[in-house]
């Protein structure tokens, strides 16, 4: 359904793995805990002492991801380098195209 919206509106769908432990990486110094529990909400970096809130860290964590793979050909930009990915399943109902550069520096504004 997002993938529908940002194409309806010309704009990149990109998403960063799944698996990504952005509740628990210091994203000022990329330091990752062992273990975190969920009932942790704020932590402090044992490396560089930064004390983080857990839900906006992993925001932060997630956008850096967003924009560090998306010149690497994921997403959009995979899609305007002609590669594509064999999608089994439901059919899409619109068409892939590729994106101006215009587009893409306006979606990059959003995600600051």
């Amino acid at each position: 359904m997002l993938k529908y919206k940002a194409e309806q509106e010309g704009k990149v769908d990109l998403a960063v793995d799944r698996f990504l432990p952005s509740s628990k990486t210091c994203h000022v110094c990329l330091n990752q805990v062992n273990r975190l529990s969920l009932d942790v909400r704020f932590w402090q970096c044992d490396k560089c002492g930064t004390r983080h809130d857990r839900d906006v860290k992993a925001a932060i964590n997630i956008r850096d991801e967003g924009l560090r793979i998306l010149p690497s050909g994921t997403g959009e930009t995979a899609a305007y380098l002609g590669v594509s990915r064999n999608n089994k399943g439901r059919k899409s109902s619109t068409i892939s195209q590729p994106i101006g550069e215009e587009a893409r520096i306006l979606s990059l504004a959003m995600l600051a």
